[in-house]
């Protein structure tokens, strides 16, 4: 397991930016993006996907706001039924 995690780490650090690195780490756990275990073919797989995995991992976040958002009345009467 550690040379798994140790080799998705090396995956993630081809993201120049943190949200890339985010994004190929949300890729490889969602399916997007599935790990050969050959440095050289994942590289490229990333490179030429960058854009694709970034613009999904985008809207992923955009839809777990939106969701959040959806659930944000239901928290605030919770939270006043239990101060109440």
């Amino acid at each position: 397991m550690g040379a798994t995690k140790q080799y998705l780490l090396e995956l993630a650090s081809l993201g120049a930016a943190l949200e890339e690195a985010d994004a190929i780490e949300w890729a490889v756990f969602e399916g997007v993006l599935k790990p050969t275990y050959n440095l050289a073919t994942d590289t490229q797989a990333i490179v030429s996907r960058r854009t694709e995995i970034v613009e999904a991992y985008r809207r992923y976040l955009s839809n777990l706001e939106a969701y959040a958002n959806t659930l944000t009345p239901l928290f605030e009467e919770i939270a006043g039924r239990r101060v109440a």
